[in-house]
Formats: structure tokens, sequence, C-alpha cells
């Protein structure tokens, strides 16, 4: 299996990579230009937007990291750069989430949110208290910049909407298409976007939003990692929505529940572990939450 494996990442050599990386980044820009006035995506400020400087500085620190260990610069390295990806919801989870894969250097970043940081988001990410007030999709977009200067960063201050939610989930699909297909020029297997859910849980429009970011990845056959915390605790999903058969939010929740629950009600349907009693006996609690 290991050898499979093996056999299925091919190593590349840096110059294709460079080209194949220039090629995606190319097409990302271009696709969203062609379709901003639908998607509701802005562009982050940013001046320093060009596929030759970014190629040349993800590539560098990609292989100052990994080669660095003996590690390679293989096909799977360069898809994860080139997947596209929305991080729903800004803080918290959401700062884990972007984080985390953007230092990873994956380089096509959509971040989502409407809301703006107030003084309790603020232990929980690398954040201080001047940030507070600051648009908290504006500011993720920020922290992204910095980590990669070079890249489009597209951000949506309005947060999900069934608006615009279906026109940024079919730009993702539409890049994933044809970035396939020049991958599979070279010899390389498609991508697959996906998508980080970390939108609030908390009220009921916060539930109405992550109900339209579901039923749109469902229709669009993108899988959703799902994370979210209450107080102390948290909880993390997956929802394969790109194998065939598999149930909206695992069958638990549809329309009718969003629009007739409350919050508590939609949290238990979903989130029982999250939002359910504590035990009284510590060992059981570790044992059951953990």
């Amino acid at each position: 299996m290991a050898q499979e494996l093996i056999e299925q990442d091919p190593v590349l050599d840096v110059n294709e990579a460079k080209a194949i990386i220039r090629d995606g980044f190319s097409l990302w820009y271009q696709l969203w230009s062609d379709s901003n006035q639908l998607t509701g995506l802005i562009l982050h400020e940013n001046d320093n937007i060009n596929a030759d400087s970014h190629v040349d500085y993800i590539t560098e620190a990609f292989l100052r990291q990994k080669l660095a260990m003996g590690g390679e610069l293989t096909a799977n390295s360069v898809r994860a750069m080139l997947t596209p990806t929305v991080f729903a919801g800004c803080v918290s989870t959401g700062f884990a989430a972007y984080n985390g894969v953007s230092r990873n250097l994956a380089s096509l970043p959509i971040v989502s949110d409407l809301d703006h940081i107030a003084p309790h988001n603020i232990p929980r990410q690398a954040n201080s208290s001047s940030d507070v007030g600051e648009h908290k999709a504006h500011l993720a977009a920020g922290n992204i910049h910095d980590l990669l200067p070079h890249t489009p960063i597209l951000v949506d201050h309005d947060g999900i909407s069934n608006d615009t939610i279906d026109a940024q989930l079919g730009l993702m699909v539409n890049f994933s298409e044809q970035m396939s297909l020049i991958l599979e020029r070279h010899g390389i297997s498609g991508i697959q976007p996906i998508i980080f859910d970390s939108v609030d849980v908390t009220g009921k429009s916060g539930w109405e939003a992550k109900f339209e970011l579901h039923r749109s990845a469902y229709e669009h056959r993108i899988p959703v990692v799902g994370a979210y915390d209450i107080g102390t605790r948290s909880q993390g999903f997956y929802f394969p929505y790109h194998i065939p058969n598999e149930p909206l939010l695992h069958g638990k929740i549809n329309s009718r529940d969003v629009a007739n629950l409350n919050v508590q009600q939609l949290n238990m349907l979903l989130l029982p572990k999250l939002v359910g009693p504590i035990p009284d006996v510590p060992t059981d609690y570790a044992r059951q939450y953990f």
C-alpha cells in the first residue's frame, strides 16, 4: 500500500512545479476577475500580487522547509498549494484553520465573515487588543498576507449569503476542473476544493448561514470540515459531500428544521457532545468528549 501511494505521488522537477503553480495562480486570478460581480468577492488590498514573485516565494519556502529534512517536491505538494479553500468564519476555530493551512502554503484562500473583532475574541487567536473593532474577514486576509505576500486573497465582508454562495463555490469548481486538466497534462491527478466551516452556532442567523453553506457545498460536491467551539468545549466534523449519496449535514438537519427549530434544538441535533450537559465524573467527561 505504501509503495502504491509513493507511485501515485511522483517527484517533480522544480522548474516543472513552478510552471504548474504559475498556471494555477494566473487561472485563479483570471476566473475571479471574470466573476467578481456575481461572487461578491473583493481582492484584499495588496500591491505585490505577482505570479512570478509568488512562484519564487512559495517554492523557495517549501523547498527550504522540505528539502532541508530530506523531503522532495512532489505532485501532492503542488496539488495542496493549488487547492482553493473557503474559510467560513475567521475567528477561534476559523483562525486555527486558515493559520495552519496558510503556513502549509495553500495559496488560493477565500475568507468570509460579517462580524468585527470583540474583546472576547482576542484570547483565541494571534491578535491583540488593538484589533478590537476590526472586520474579522479583513483581519484574516491581512494575517494570510503576512504569510503569503504575493497571493490574491479573496474576501467576503458580508459573510455566507444565499445571494452569493453558489457563485463563490461555482468559482472554486470551475477553477478545479480547469486546473485538473492542466495537471493531467503533467501526469498528475486533479484537485478537490475544500471548505472550513467555522460559522457561529450561537444565533439563528448563524445557523441560517451555516445551512446555506452546506446546502451549496452539497450541491457542488465540495467536502466540508466543520469545527465548532462553545465555552471550553470544541467538536469537529467531516462532511464528505464529494462522495455520492452523502447526506446533507449527516442527514440530521433539513431546511424545515432551520426554519422551525430554535438554536438550542439545532445544536442538540448536530452537536450533542458540544452543547449537552457536562458529566459529573472527570474520567467520564474525558472518555466521552475527547
